[in-house]
């Protein structure tokens, strides 16, 4: 019996969480930023990346999400947080939609939270997801 593509997000979520109720967490001396949306934890940035400390990148994440925010109630028809999506982008992986770049997960965010960059991005990802998307049921 196939599966929905409802059931496969459930079951990536929930798999996704059980994951990183694994993982050990290591500040490595950086910030401990939260990143939230409509009061809900997204996410911690814990390592400066790009010539910005955490804190100026959870505040530039943050104006990014509030203009995707503000397309995505403009043009309601359209699906654009649908659209977000893991790319790689060298060492790296990008969080956005194909003309909306949100973050950018490095190495080093990896490794503060004692993972890969690819499993990080993805995971970020679907808390972004749901952060939005109870968002936009609520908004």
């Amino acid at each position: 019996m196939p599966w929905s593509k409802t059931q496969l997000v459930v079951g990536l979520l929930g798999a996704l969480a059980a994951l990183a109720s694994t993982v050990g967490v290591s500040s490595l001396g950086q910030d401990n930023v939260p990143l939230k949306w409509d009061g809900y934890l997204i996410l911690r940035i814990r390592t400066d990346s790009g010539g910005l400390t955490a804190q100026q990148r959870a505040e530039v994440i943050q104006l990014r999400l509030q203009n995707l925010m503000e397309q995505q109630f403009a043009h309601e028809q359209e699906d654009i947080i649908g659209r977000i999506a893991v790319r790689r982008f060298g060492k790296e992986m990008t969080i956005g939609t194909p003309d909306h770049l949100i973050m950018t997960v490095t190495w080093a965010d990896a490794r503060a939270c004692n993972s890969t960059v690819f499993w990080l991005a993805h995971y970020w990802r679907a808390r972004l997801l749901e952060a939005l998307i109870m968002a936009t049921k609520t908004g």
